[in-house]
C-alpha cells in the first residue's frame, strides 16, 4: 500500500495515500469528533464537528476532515482555540433544539451527542426550552422506534439504508429546524435489518425489542459469531442476569466484535435471540414411557441410550444405525459425532442433513477444493458473477459485499438467475433464465462454441452470454457466487474455470470490453423499470471512491484468477463437511436415504440438532410414519420440536449463546464462537453429550471433559487445521482454512463435459422465463429459511400496534 507523509499538530506521521484525513488521524491515535461521518458511508460533511486547519497546502478556511483526502506533505492542525470555538458552537446549535432529557432517553450511556457535549461543548446554553420543536414520536416498523426531536440530521440512517441495503426505506423531510427522519409511506418497507438504529448517534432510532429493557452499563458484552446463515457475522451479545438481551454489530460507544462484517448485521442475527429463552426449550432429559416423554436424570437417559444402541448394534449390525447432524452444529460437535459413528457405533451412516436447497458440497469438492472467496475477495474483485440464489435474501453480508464492490470499487457485476432479485439494480448485466437451465450457462462459459445452444436453452440472447464470458476472460480477479441451482456435473465443472477461461492478449481484451459495453447499452435501452436506479447501471455513471472501510483499502492477494463463494445454507455446513460428516466421505447412506430406510435397513437414528419432520418436503405424515418404524429414535436438540415429540429419548443441548466452539463460514474461514450466558436448565453442549454416550459404550476419545482437547484432536487429524488452537482463533478472529486446490490431473475433462452436455440436453425449453418485478418487501425468504429457530422467536414475528394492523399511518410532516 502506497503511503504519504503528513504532519498533524507538529508530529510527522504516515497514512495511506488518498485516505480521508479523519481516518488517517484515527489510524495515528488522534480522535476527531464527528456525527455525520461513519466508516463505510459516503462523505456527508453536514455536522462540521471534524473541522481542522490545513496549512500545506494553505487553505484560508477551516476544512472538514471527513471530506479531505491526505496528500504528501500535508500540514494539519486539529486542536486550537479557533477550532474549539467552532466545535463548541456546533454543539450549542444542536442542543438548542434537543430535548436534553438524558435520564429518560434509552440511548443514555452510549449516546454520541452526550459524549461530544462532555468533550467539546460548554456547560451552559442560551436556548429557551419552551421554544424547541416538538414532533410525534412513534413506532415506524415492528422493530424500529422513531423519536424525531432527538435527531441531529447526520443522515447516517438514510445513507446506510441506501448504500448498504439498497432499500431507500427512510428519508429526511422538511427543512431547517423542522427537518426530520421519516418513512415514505408511514411504515417502512424494508428487510428490518436494524443497521440504521446501530449507526444512529442519538436516541432518534431505537430497537423496539430493546427499548427500556436495560441500560448499556448493565450489559455484559461478549464478542461472538452469528449462528444463522453461512456468512458468519461477528456481533456483540449483550447479556444481563443470565439472559441474552440484545445483539449488535456495534454498540453506541463504537465498540465492535471486530469481525468480517464490521458494522453490518441482518435481521435474523439481531432479532431472533429471544429463541434462546423460548418456552419450548428442553431443559431436562426425557425418556418415553408408554405414550409420554417423562423427565429423567442425565445418568438415566445416557445409560439408556448407550444400552439400546449397543443392543441394536449387536442384533442388527453396526450399519443398522444412522447418525444425522445439523449444519448449524460447531466443528467440535461434528467431529465428535463423526468419531462416535465410526468408533463407538462402527457405522458408515453419518451425514449432516441436506435440505432440498442445500449446495452439494461433495460435488463441488470432488476434485479438490477450489479457491474459496472471503468477503474481502468479493469487495475487491474486478468482476463478480452470481449464478442462482439471491444473497440479498439468503446471505445478506454477501449481498452487502457485492454492493460495496460495485459502488466503491466499480466492479462489474453479472447475474444469471431464474428468480427476481433486488441485486439486479446493481448489476452491469442481469439475465433471467429458465428455471433449471443454469447448467447451460456453465457449458457456454467453458466452451464459447456452445453459446448459441445455451442461449436457446436458457431463453436469453447469445450476445449477452458472450458479453459475460468476455468480461470473465479479460478480468484479472473474478469471484463466482453460486447457489443450490448448480447440481452434479455443472457444479463439478467449476473446477475447470481456472484452466478454461484464460486472460487473453490486449487485442482480445479490448474486443471483450466492447461487447460488454454494447450489452450494457442494450439492457439500459430496453429497461422499463420504475425503481430508483443504481449509480452503476451503465458504464458512464460516476463512481464514488471512498476507501474508508478497512477490508477494502488494499487488494486481496490470490494466486488464482477465479475464486468461489458457495452459498451454503447453514452457519457450519462447510465445517460439517470438513469434519467428515458426509456420506460421500464415510461411504454410507445420506440423511435422506437413512430416513427412507427407517424400519428396514435402518433400525435406529441418532439425530443432533435437526427437525426432520418440520423440514420434510411434501406430506409430513410420510416422515412421521418412517420414524415410527424405528426401534430407537434419539434426538438431542434445544427445542421440543416435531421430531423430538415422537422420539424415544430427548436430550437437551445448549444454544450458540450457551456454548463455545468453532464454525466455518462460506469463505472457508474458521471462527471462534464465545459463550455469553450460562446453559438453560440442564442443557449440555452437543459434543459433551455424545462423548458421554461413547464412554458408556466403552470408547474414550481422550477429551477429558475439555473443549480445548476436542479442538486439539481436530487440529491433529483434520486437514487445514494443523497448528490452530482456540486461543489463537479467539485472538485473531476469522482464520482462513487453506486446503489443497483442485487436482486437475484427476479430472477426466471429456467425460465431465459429456455429463454437463447431458444436463443441458435435459433442460425443459418449453418452460417460461420469470420476468416478474422485484417485490418491495425484502427478507421474506431469509425468515422462512430457518424455521427451526425463527418459529421459536416471538421477536422476529412481533405483534404490530393496532394502527399497523388496519392501515399504515401517514408519513410525518411538520404542520404549517
Amino acid at each position: 500500500m502506497e503511503t504519504v507523509k503528513i504532519t498533524i499538530n507538529g508530529q510527522e506521521l504516515t497514512a495511506p495515500k488518498g485516505e480521508l484525513l479523519i481516518e488517517a488521524c484515527e489510524m495515528n491515535g488522534i480522535y476527531l469528533p464527528r456525527f455525520c461521518h461513519f466508516r463505510g458511508l459516503t462523505p456527508q460533511a453536514s455536522c462540521r464537528m471534524c473541522v481542522v486547519r490545513v496549512d500545506n497546502p494553505k487553505i484560508p478556511k477551516l476544512q472538514t476532515a471527513c471530506t479531505m483526502p491526505v496528500s504528501d506533505g500535508m500540514v494539519v492542525t486539529t486542536d486550537s482555540q479557533e477550532i474549539e470555538e467552532v466545535r463548541s458552537a456546533m454543539i450549542e446549535f444542536l442542543l438548542s433544539n434537543h430535548p436534553v432529557d438524558c435520564p429518560v432517553c434509552d440511548r443514555a450511556g452510549e449516546c454520541e451527542l452526550q459524549d461530544q457535549t462532555y468533550g467539546f461543548g460548554e456547560d451552559r446554553t442560551r436556548s429557551q426550552y419552551g421554544d424547541k420543536e416538538n414532533f410525534l414520536e412513534r413506532q415506524i416498523s415492528p422493530f424500529i422506534y422513531n423519536d424525531p426531536q432527538r435527531c441531529v440530521v447526520c443522515k447516517r440512517c438514510t445513507r446506510v439504508c441506501e448504500e448498504w441495503m439498497d432499500e431507500f426505506a427512510i428519508t429526511t423531510i422538511n427543512r431547517g429546524s423542522a427537518t426530520l427522519i421519516s418513512s415514505f409511506t408511514g411504515w417502512v418497507e424494508c428487510s428490518d435489518c436494524g443497521n440504521c438504529v446501530d449507526v444512529c448517534p442519538t436516541g432518534t432510532l431505537l430497537h423496539v425489542p430493546y427499548k427500556y429493557v436495560a441500560r448499556p452499563w448493565d450489559l455484559k458484552q461478549t464478542p461472538t459469531v452469528c449462528n444463522f446463515c453461512s456468512d458468519g457475522c461477528s456481533m456483540l451479545a449483550g447479556s444481563r442476569s443470565e439472559n441474552l438481551i440484545r445483539t449488535v454489530a456495534r454498540d453506541g460507544r463504537g465498540r465492535t466484535a471486530g469481525g468480517i462484517n464490521h458494522d453490518f448485521l441482518c435481521a435474523l442475527g439481531r432479532y431472533t435471540i429471544d429463541s434462546v429463552h423460548s418456552k419450548e426449550r428442553v431443559e431436562r432429559p426425557m425418556i418415553r414411557r408408554g405414550e409420554q416423554l417423562i423427565p429423567a436424570t442425565w445418568d438415566e437417559a445416557l445409560s439408556y441410550v448407550a444400552k439400546r444402541l449397543a443392543e441394536i448394534k449387536a442384533q442388527s449390525g453396526a450399519n443398522s444405525i444412522g447418525v444425522i447432524s445439523s449444519g448449524r452444529l460447531f466443528n467440535e460437535d461434528q467431529h465428535t459425532l463423526k468419531r462416535f459413528a465410526a468408533e463407538a457405533l462402527e457405522t458408515k451412516n453419518a451425514d449432516f442433513h441436506h435440505d432440498h436447497d442445500e449446495i452439494d458440497l461433495d460435488s463441488f469438492f470432488k476434485y479438490g477444493v477450489p479457491t474459496i472467496a472471503t468477503q474481502e475477495h468479493i469487495q475487491n474483485a474486478d468482476t463478480i458473477l452470481l449464478i442462482g440464489s439471491d444473497p440479498n435474501e439468503e446471505n445478506p453480508l454477501t449481498a452487502f459485499s457485492i454492493r460495496w464492490a460495485v459502488r466503491q470499487k466499480a466492479a462489474r457485476f453479472f447475474i444469471v438467475n431464474s428468480m427476481p432479485s433486488r441485486l439486479e439494480r446493481q448489476a452491469s448485466l442481469s439475465l433471467r433464465v429458465r428455471e433449471g437451465s443454469e447448467s447451460a450457462v456453465i457449458h457456454a462459459l467453458l466452451d464459447e462454441s456452445k453459446i448459441g445452444d445455451a442461449a436457446e436453452a436458457t431463453g436469453t440472447s447469445a450476445e449477452d452470454l458472450r458479453a459475460i464470458r468476455g468480461a470473465l476472460v479479460e478480468s484479472a480477479k473474478v469471484v463466482v457466487v453460486f447457489g443450490d441451482e448448480l447440481r452434479g456435473a455443472a457444479l463439478e465443472s467449476l473446477s475447470l474455470f481456472e484452466s478454461s477461461i484464460a486472460t487473453p492478449s490486449s487485442e482480445v481484451a479490448a474486443a471483450a470490453r466492447t461487447a460488454h459495453i454494447d450489452a450494457l447499452q442494450r439492457q439500459v435501452k430496453s429497461s422499463n423499470s420504475t425503481q430508483k436506479p443504481s449509480i452503476n447501471e451503465n458504464p458512464y455513471t460516476y463512481i464514488v471512491e471512498h476507501p474508508t472501510l478497512e477490508v477494502a483499502t488494499e487488494p486481496v492477494k490470490s494466486e488464482t484468477k477465479f475464486s468461489f463463494v458457495p452459498l451454503v445454507r447453514y452457519s457450519n455446513s462447510i465445517g460439517a463437511w470438513q469434519m467428515g460428516m458426509s456420506s460421500a466421505i464415510s461411504g454410507g447412506m445420506t440423511a435422506q436415504a437413512m430416513l427412507n430406510a427407517s424400519g428396514g435397513g435402518i433400525k435406529a437414528l441418532f439425530v443432533a440438532g435437526e427437525d426432520l419432520i418440520a423440514k420434510a418436503e411434501g406430506d409430513v405424515t410420510i416422515v412421521k410414519s418412517q420414524l415410527d418404524k424405528l426401534e430407537l429414535l434419539v434426538v438431542q436438540d434445544m427445542f421440543m420440536n416435531d421430531t423430538a415429540k415422537v422420539a424415544d429419548v430427548v436430550l437437551p443441548v445448549t444454544s450458540f449463546a450457551e456454548s463455545q466452539g468453532t464454525q466455518v463460514n462460506n469463505g472457508s474461514q474458521v471462527q471462534f464462537v464465545r459463550r455469553s450466558i450460562p446453559p438453560v436448565g440442564q442443557a449440555r453442549p452437543d459434543w459433551m453429550v455424545v462423548n458421554s454416550i461413547a464412554k458408556m459404550m466403552g470408547v474414550d476419545f481422550g477429551y477429558q471433559g475439555q473443549l480445548k482437547n476436542v479442538f486439539k484432536d481436530i487440529s491433529d487429524h483434520v486437514a487445514g487445521y494443523a497448528g490452530l488452537s482456540h486461543n489463537m482463533l479467539a485472538n485473531e478472529g476469522a482464520t482462513r482454512i487453506n486446503l489443497a486446490g483442485p487436482q486437475t490431473d484427476r479430472i477426466n475433462r471429456a467425460e465431465l463435459i459429456d455429463r454437463l452436455a447431458g444436463q443441458v440436453a435435459r433442460i425443459d425449453r418449453n418452460r417460461s422465463v420469470d420476468n416478474s418485478e422485484v417485490t418491495a418487501k425484502a427478507g421474506s425468504r431469509l425468515h422462512k429459511r430457518y424455521p427451526q429457530i425463527t418459529r421459536y422467536s416471538e421477536m422476529i414475528t412481533p405483534k404490530l400496534p393496532a394502527e399497523a394492523q388496519s392501515e399504515a399511518p401517514a408519513p410525518m410532516i411538520f404542520p404549517a
